[in-house]
């Protein structure tokens, strides 16, 4: 809304659509008022993603593996098939997965898809613009480590509920692309649950320790239209010898 002399009142929304905040605008500049009540978190942002790398395995240890295979049975819940996959990832930010399915014990379809680091995509699309944006942030091979130099801004907007256990909302703003929530345990410090506005939503569970790293054993996506897959990991490894040609769309079909 606008009004005379460049004075006029924005509303901010939340990665789900809720109002977060009202900002005034005025020729002096812009002023974000305060909602009464408003959250006041009882940690900082450095202190909490301080305890997320430490609770994630320490960050010399994480830091030492350079690539990784996982092997994982798929649950497409909402389609009635189930699948397999094998994932790989190398460091900077390499990326690819190749995903067959199975209905009635015979398999239907293969699929491939990737990021080699520039672009990404898989069978029949290619990735652009703000999609290729989330993709870079996604397949950061740290992760969450590399947090200071991934957003230009990090805030702690709120606590929520992820499957019963008590959560930070953390809302991470890259320079390109769209904001993330990350939503990070406030007893074990794991991330628990990343969302963003018309992305998949994604569900991490079952954390077991791997070469000194932990790692979510089951994770759920969940489609803005609601559709679920569960993939459950079987086997992984880290620092196994990849080709880069594993991560280009060439692959797909192999």
């Amino acid at each position: 809304m606008s009004g005379l002399d460049g004075v006029g009142l924005e509303i901010v929304r939340d990665l789900n659509g809720k109002v977060s905040a009202l900002v005034l605008k005025q020729p002096s500049g812009n002023v974000e008022l305060d909602r009464v009540g408003a959250f006041v978190p009882n940690i900082t942002v450095d202190e909490l993603m301080s305890k997320l790398i430490a609770a994630s395995g320490g960050e010399a240890n994480v830091r030492r593996h350079k690539a990784m295979r996982q092997k994982v049975a798929i649950d497409f819940e909402t389609l009635g098939v189930n699948g397999e996959g094998v994932i790989i990832a190398k460091w900077p930010n390499l990326w690819a997965i190749r995903t067959t399915r199975y209905a009635l014990g015979k398999r239907i379809d293969t699929s491939f898809s990737y990021f080699d680091g520039t672009n990404g995509g898989g069978d029949g699309y290619k990735l652009s613009g703000p999609d290729l944006d989330d993709e870079k942030i996604d397949d950061k091979f740290y992760g969450l480590l590399d947090w200071r130099t991934m957003f230009k801004k990090v805030e702690i907007k709120n606590k929520r509920q992820v499957n019963k256990e008590e959560a930070y909302v953390v809302v991470a703003t890259p320079e390109h692309g769209s904001p993330v929530a990350y939503y990070i345990s406030t007893k074990s410090f794991l991330l628990l649950r990343r969302e963003r506005r018309g992305a998949d939503t994604s569900l991490f569970e079952d954390y077991r320790r791997v070469n000194g790293e932990m790692v979510p054993f089951k994770t759920t996506y969940i489609t803005p239209a609601g559709q679920r897959k569960v993939y459950y990991i079987k086997d992984t490894k880290f620092d196994v010898a990849i080709d880069d040609r594993k991560f280009r769309s060439s692959q797909r079909r192999d």
